[in-house]
């Protein structure tokens, strides 16, 4: 990495807490959700360029509140773009004072649609194009689920008036516009509260631990690979020895699993 992209991504690191600050006072709740479930959603979606100028709206961050969804209600999932704002919002590279909602859903729903009743309460994982997001609700009544999101800019408008993504079972069932979610309980019925999801982006796949040290694998996540996502039955899930099992030790980023434009993220 040269010094001039040090230095951007010290300036990014150094952008992130003071949007912390401002989205941690709208959560009304305290800094450890920010701080233990942001993921950078550093995006350039045409040029794929982590080191190119900031941009209003193709640069956003997704935070998870750790909190159950309502529709026209409370967010369980939350975005907000306008990154770099500023007091006097006139000086601001973006001109607002703070940072604005992109987007905010009730994700709680099984693959059926059903009401589940758990919470998000690890990091969100962004597909390559940052136009999909995958996180695990911790419990959703039958046990933990990955829920994978097609968002669209604008729905919900706030923390308190969140949508509802039009439920779907496979990327082709989506609507043209508009946001859709696909919802998969984890094989074993097991919650997942400690495991954040490990993304392979090279082959579209994605593995999470749950809290009796079991790994899942499931594919086509993104509709990459194909089109239906599912969890992989054969040989799989594998039993570790560990009690809660996080599955970002498999492995450390790298070229062949992260994309150019998350690298510097």
């Amino acid at each position: 990495m040269s010094d001039e992209e040090r230095e951007g991504t010290r300036e990014r690191l150094a952008a992130l807490g003071e949007i912390a600050a401002e989205i941690a006072h709208e959560l009304r709740n305290v800094l450890q959700i920010v701080s233990s479930s942001a993921y950078v959603a550093r995006q350039d979606i045409e040029r794929g360029d982590a080191t190119a100028a900031p941009d209003c709206t193709k640069d956003f961050v997704v935070f998870p509140t750790n909190l159950p969804g309502t529709k026209g209600g409370q967010a369980s999932i939350i975005a907000y773009d306008k990154l770099y704002s500023g007091t006097p919002a006139t000086s601001a590279f973006c001109g607002s004072s703070s940072p604005s909602v992109y987007w905010s859903y009730n994700t709680n729903f099984n693959a059926s649609g059903g009401k589940t009743t758990g919470t998000i309460a690890t990091s969100p994982i962004l597909s390559a194009d940052g136009s999909k997001v995958a996180f695990i609700e911790n419990n959703g009544g039958s046990g933990a689920v990955l829920h994978l999101l097609k968002w669209n800019a604008g729905d919900g408008g706030a923390i308190n008036t969140a949508a509802n993504p039009n439920i779907a079972t496979a990327w082709t069932s989506c609507p043209a516009t508009g946001s859709c979610m696909i919802s998969i309980t984890f094989a074993n019925a097991n919650a997942d509260t400690g495991s954040s999801p490990f993304y392979d982006y090279t082959h579209d796949a994605l593995y999470a631990g749950d809290d009796v040290g079991v790994l899942h694998k499931f594919v086509n996540v993104f509709g990459i690979t194909g089109a239906t996502p599912s969890e992989s039955t054969s040989g799989w899930p594998v039993a570790r020895s560990h009690t809660m099992l996080d599955a970002r030790w498999l492995a450390m980023p790298t070229a062949s699993t992260v994309p150019p434009s998350r690298r510097a993220a």
